[in-house]
């Protein structure tokens, strides 16, 4: 649970933001403007911070739109809802087919905090627990992970290629 929440909206829906906070025992702080310096919502605070928290307030949204929008990729409902239809117009007609599945797993993951990475090598048993004898193994695998080696126990090739981020 939250111990104290940061409001930076203003006027009326900041002084029933407040209220609420108070119900559930949750310490508000404001961040405003010279302007609003003697503003209701203000003085309703339990902590009031001016100038110097509007920087700071400023700095995280930077901050977060560095990490929401350059170094992670940010797509819009939109575009994911685009994604998802071309993955099933494409996919959909696999839906069905018979796959082998995991029974074993070994992998072996190496943590880099320094360089907020990370590393996994490892490998999967593939059973067919079928009755039907399988000559296709589909995989998905997350686009933002990079997939340097991908191989088989025996030969293999690309059939349908992922799509494209």
């Amino acid at each position: 649970m939250f111990k104290r929440i940061l409001i930076a909206n203003r006027g009326e829906i900041a002084c029933r933001i407040i209220k609420t906070a108070r119900r559930m025992g949750i310490e508000t702080v404001a961040v405003y403007s010279e302007a609003d310096r003697d503003a209701l919502h203000v003085d309703r605070m339990n902590e009031n911070e001016g100038a110097e928290s509007t920087l700071s307030f400023l700095g995280l949204g930077g901050f977060l739109f560095y990490n929401t929008d350059v170094l992670n990729r940010y797509t819009t409902s939109v575009q994911r809802r685009h994604v998802r239809a071309e993955y099933e117009k494409r996919y959909k007609r696999y839906e069905r087919v018979a796959q082998p599945r995991i029974t074993a797993i070994q992998i072996q993951v190496d943590l880099m905090p320094e360089r907020a990475s990370m590393r996994a090598r490892g490998h999967y048993v593939l059973r067919n627990k079928t009755k039907v004898p399988i000559d296709t193994v589909h995989l998905g695998v997350d686009r933002d992970l990079r997939v340097r080696t991908l191989a088989f126990d025996r030969p293999s090739r690309v059939v349908l290629p992922v799509i494209p981020a």
